[in-house]
């Protein structure tokens, strides 16, 4: 449905456009003036209807949160936190429930939401932030493609690290580790 709302947006905007834009060459200062206004008045309308679509679909709608770690986690609480304060930023103000399934770093919920799940705007996941490495590396249990999920946001931004102690004599490369 909100595709249906995006794409009739989009085709007023584009006949108000062409309109606008031919107005403009031909027309006198009045007129553009006024073809201005009804641009933006357009334009404005557009943006309300799409709100309003928006605000129909998640209204009395209930978002599932599928956390694909153990309750009580790092990863479970960034998701009960979300639950608790985004539906008053999404238009509808719909229902968020936090679900664990947690298993293989992961990769349960990640498969979960990737095949099971409906894709109707109703289920969201959150998962390690590793996660496209299984499926870098081959991994059988990875039936996913991390490239066709729709990224939101994070709630951090994380650096990796790769650690050794020099306690002992370890031969290490330096080449190899320079950026």
């Amino acid at each position: 449905m909100l595709e249906g709302v995006r794409a009739f947006s989009m085709a007023r905007f584009s006949v108000v456009h062409d309109y606008f834009l031919e107005s403009l060459l031909e027309g006198n200062v009045k007129n553009r003036i006024l073809i201005s206004m009804m641009f933006l008045v357009c334009m404005d309308l557009s943006a309300a209807a799409a709100l309003h679509a928006q605000e129909n679909f998640y209204k009395d709608k209930t978002i599932r949160l599928i956390v694909g770690c153990t309750p009580g986690g790092f990863y479970d609480r960034w998701g009960r936190l979300f639950a608790r304060y985004m539906p008053k930023y999404i238009p509808g103000n719909p229902e968020i429930i936090v679900q664990n399934m947690p298993g293989a770093g992961s990769l349960v919920a990640a498969n979960y939401v990737y095949k099971v799940a409906k894709p109707d705007g109703l289920t969201m996941g959150i998962v390690r932030y590793n996660i496209y490495m299984d499926q870098l590396v081959g991994r059988n249990e990875a039936q996913f493609d991390v490239r066709k999920f729709g990224w939101v946001a994070s709630p951090v931004s994380e650096t990796v690290l790769l650690l050794y102690a020099q306690r002992r004599a370890v031969q290490v490369d330096k080449g190899h580790y320079q950026s």
